[in-house]
């Protein structure tokens, strides 16, 4: 009985911390001084016709973890035609 009860509450305290790792968390953390503005206040953005282009280090990411991850592709010689990298909806 208190085998089936300590498979309980693992299985309670893993779904508790999976479904707990699901929050959105900022990717770096903002400066003390910075200010949050509301949804409604932002200049709200979503691609119609174009989308809005920039440099991977411009979003945060490292273009050269991007050329190597493009190279093993092709070393590897693997079935990949295309690659789609967006972030905060820009390419």
């Amino acid at each position: 009985m208190h085998t089936r009860i300590t498979i309980y509450m693992l299985i309670i305290i893993c779904l508790t911390v999976l479904i707990g790792g699901c929050v959105g968390a900022p990717l770096a953390a903002s400066p003390a001084s910075a200010t949050i503005v509301s949804t409604a206040e932002q200049d709200v953005y979503w691609p119609a016709d174009e989308w809005r282009m920039s440099s991977p280090e411009e979003q945060g990411i490292d273009s050269a973890s991007i050329l190597s991850m493009l190279q093993e592709i092709q070393q590897k010689d693997l079935n990949i035609h295309s690659v789609w990298s967006s972030a905060m909806a820009t390419l």
